[in-house]
């Protein structure tokens, strides 16, 4: 009767470590799609900085600003208005304290650590960078005074992707819903494109700031992707 219990009790946990074998795979093979993205923007953002150390952006900037000016009106430019804010550093910050509270209220710790990691070094990353580059500004649209800090990387870019990107990526592991994860992350690249997009049309930044600055919040926040284990069941 033994020996039947110990073979019985091996068959049912056949289907469980088969079941760990295919997640384990799927991490894997997750991680390197990370990786691979995380270098690949790296790789994008020091060539895209290089050509904008040397100028050699700088035709094509003026003429997709030149081209993306034509379409303004006066309905637009105020839409753009209201969508820029939602990158600004208020907004970003205010939102960020909310979602953490939550994350804190529903005990998702690792969530509150990387999304608040991530928003720390895209600060840091903000402020060097454009000390680094020192780009100028371009002349702003509509009578819009400068912003007092350097162009290159684009901040809103940068902080839309580590915020509302970042929030994104956390909750589609935390969702069972297949629907619920595909609505997150096409809101989540609309909202980017859009506040990005608001940046070019107001003239506060050159389309390479913006691409710049998804390239190395992508860059980041892949590496911090490496890290979350959303989809791990609760330990009681």
């Amino acid at each position: 009767m033994g020996t039947v219990a110990a073979f019985d009790t091996l068959i049912s946990m056949e289907p469980v470590a088969g079941e760990q074998q295919k997640l384990s795979e799927t991490r894997q093979l997750r991680t390197i799609g990370l990786a691979l993205l995380a270098v690949a923007s790296l790789l994008l953002f020091l060539w895209l900085g290089e050509d904008v150390h040397t100028s050699r952006t700088q035709d094509v900037d003026n003429q997709v600003r030149t081209r993306v000016h034509a379409w303004a009106s006066p309905a637009l430019t105020r839409l753009m208005l209201r969508i820029t804010q939602l990158g600004s550093t208020l907004t970003v910050t205010t939102l960020a304290v909310v979602t953490v509270v939550v994350f804190l209220k529903v005990k998702s710790k690792r969530a509150t650590i990387l999304l608040a990691t991530d928003l720390a070094m895209a600060l840091v990353l903000n402020t060097f960078l454009k000390d680094v580059f020192h780009r100028p500004r371009p002349q702003p649209f509509f009578g819009i005074p400068p912003p007092h800090t350097y162009s290159f990387p684009s901040g809103h870019a940068l902080f839309s992707i580590c915020f509302y990107g970042m929030l994104a990526a956390l909750l589609s592991t935390r969702l069972k819903s297949q629907l619920g994860r595909v609505a997150v992350w096409i809101f989540a690249g609309l909202l980017v494109l859009a506040i990005s997009f608001s940046r070019v049309y107001l003239g506060v930044h050159y389309p390479s700031d913006v691409v710049g600055g998804w390239a190395i919040a992508l860059a980041w926040i892949s590496v911090l992707r490496m890290f979350d284990r959303g989809d791990e069941p609760s330990k009681r």
